[in-house]
């Protein structure tokens, strides 16, 4: 369960830094709009909606990112049941989209069979969609860092 709240706060942390990429620098205005208490761009799904309607990313990234919340929300409210048995979670793994990229990407490769065969578990396309979409974001943030200089 910690794995997954750490995961989901980790995004929302990369999510916040990429929001702060379109916003003033150094200002308390931004910093006041980003607060997670009371800020305007506080949660996650607000931060999620407002990029993928600034074009910070495709459509793709926008509905896994709702998914992960989803699935956050499940290990958050139901703590002593929740795992990746949990038939909710593993419908929700299971609508991910970044796991259907990566193997439509792979295809052609001869393990192709084998790599099906680990993405049937849900907690590999959790930490799967996780893993790409904080680097995504990450590298996102990094190419906006070294435009602005």
């Amino acid at each position: 369960m910690g794995g997954v709240l750490i995961a989901t706060s980790f995004i929302d942390d990369c999510l916040k830094s990429l929001l702060h990429t379109y916003l003033l620098a150094d200002s308390k205005t931004t910093q006041k709009l980003l607060n997670s208490n009371s800020g305007v761009f506080g949660s996650f799904s607000v931060k999620n909606d407002v990029l993928y309607c600034l074009a910070g990313y495709s459509k793709g990234t926008y509905q896994d990112l709702n998914k992960i919340t989803e699935i956050r929300n499940v290990f958050a409210h139901r703590h002593l049941t929740a795992n990746f048995e949990n038939n909710k979670v593993i419908k929700l793994c299971k609508e991910l989209k970044s796991p259907e990229s990566f193997l439509e990407a792979h295809k052609d490769e001869t393990n192709h069979k084998d790599l099906i065969a680990i993405f049937e578990r849900a907690r590999t396309c959790f930490i799967h969609t996780v893993s790409v979409l904080s680097d995504s974001i990450l590298q996102t943030i990094i190419s906006a860092e070294h435009h602005a200089t």
